[in-house]
């Protein structure tokens, strides 16, 4: 195997936007570019320097027929609904050329990725949102317990934990986990509801209305989907100055991995 550097992983996950972006065309279904890889487009017109990621995200029914329909020679679409070793309620698609080791308790096959993310539906009541996104964050909890890693430079009580908990989840597995993750996420339909967002891994709630739309913006100079009222989003998730670059200290990335060429 041959080491990736950095520049290499992001000309690799540029190569499978592409890829996804001219499917979904062709097939009309609905991306958009999602979370830090949409604010690298408006703030950097690419990558935040200091990421190392691309996500895009799906309104549900989309998300389902693009993990249904996708085709290529060597990408493959990962997800809970089609592969029960996978860990995740949301999907990546990886490039099967290359391995990437990620730093987790656990022993899955996966090349250079980026992230898909659906979009769900979710309560305008307050208390019935609340109430969902409480049993989403347990589940949540659970599942960061059976795939973090005993850490040296963690709280030795904190290692203790982790390790009871590993214990008591031992009968349950990452996927059903996930796979409860996601089915409290579809309880309410995207197309009836007046919110919408990810809660599978990353909660990112606004009105559903800001997606109705979409244009095109640039992506390390290439054009690819957006929804329309994307300053109002990235307003509402990331506050007003989301222009502004952040203080040094807090330009690093929360990945870590590294990739090889097979």
């Amino acid at each position: 195997m041959i080491k990736m550097n950095l520049d290499q992983i992001k000309e690799c996950q540029l190569d499978i936007l592409k890829q996804v972006s001219a499917f979904c065309e062709k097939n009309n279904i609905k991306y958009y570019l999602f979370a830090g890889t949409l604010l690298g487009a408006v703030r950097h017109k690419g990558y935040i320097p200091w990421d190392d990621d691309i996500d895009i995200s799906m309104p549900r029914p989309d998300y389902e027929m693009f993990i249904k329909s996708f085709k290529s020679n060597y990408l493959k679409v990962h997800c809970i609904e089609n592969d029960n070793l996978y860990w995740l309620p949301s999907a990546k698609v990886s490039n099967q050329k290359t391995k990437l080791i990620e730093d987790v308790d656990l022993d899955y096959k996966i090349g250079v990725n980026i992230d898909v993310f659906p979009l769900d539906g979710c309560p305008a009541d307050l208390k019935l949102l609340r109430k969902k996104l409480c049993k989403i964050k347990l589940l949540q909890f659970l599942l960061n317990c059976k795939i973090v890693k005993i850490a040296k430079n963690r709280a030795l009580y904190k290692n203790i934990f982790i390790y009871c908990m590993k214990i008591l989840l031992k009968p349950i597995s990452p996927n059903y986990l996930s796979l409860k993750i996601s089915l409290i996420s579809q309880s309410h339909d995207f197309n009836f509801s007046e919110l919408a967002g990810t809660t599978g891994i990353i909660i990112m709630i606004t009105k559903k209305s800001y997606y109705n739309n979409i244009i095109k913006i640039e992506f390390e100079k290439k054009f690819f989907n957006v929804f329309a009222e994307y300053k109002k989003w990235l307003a509402e998730i990331y506050g007003n100055d989301y222009m502004k670059i952040p203080p040094k200290e807090q330009r690093k990335t929360h990945h870590s991995f590294s990739a090889y060429y097979i």
